[in-house]
């Protein structure tokens, strides 16, 4: 009886471990979203459309392109250096696609509010 007890205790906590472990890859994942979300912003320029003025996100495979999140309007400006800051930050996963996924978290808040 008291063997029993001590491997269920030992099975319980073998799986407890084994589902941490599983967590560990979505929660830097989560994290690094909310990094690169905040590199985006820190990098983002006005739109250089009279009319529009919201935030222009650069484009991540270019150095000196922006889209702009409320217009669509693509424009060269400043260079940027997204890709490189973004690529020597992080290691693994692909950066280009949760890049990706945050300006669209960005363009879906802004169309949001309108």
């Amino acid at each position: 009886m008291i063997f029993k007890k001590v491997i269920d205790g030992a099975g319980f906590l073998i799986g407890e471990a084994a589902s941490a472990i599983t967590d560990i890859p979505s929660n830097i994942v989560k994290r690094e979203k909310k990094e690169i979300l905040a590199i985006i912003k820190a990098e983002s320029l006005t739109c250089t459309s009279s009319s529009c003025n919201c935030l222009a996100t650069p484009l991540y495979t270019t150095r000196d392109k922006y889209k702009c999140i409320g217009c669509d309007r693509q424009f060269a400006d400043t260079n940027h250096n997204i890709k490189n800051t973004v690529e020597a930050k992080y290691r693994g996963n692909d950066k280009e696609s949760i890049y990706n996924s945050r300006v669209e978290y960005l363009t879906l808040l802004h169309r949001a509010k309108k």
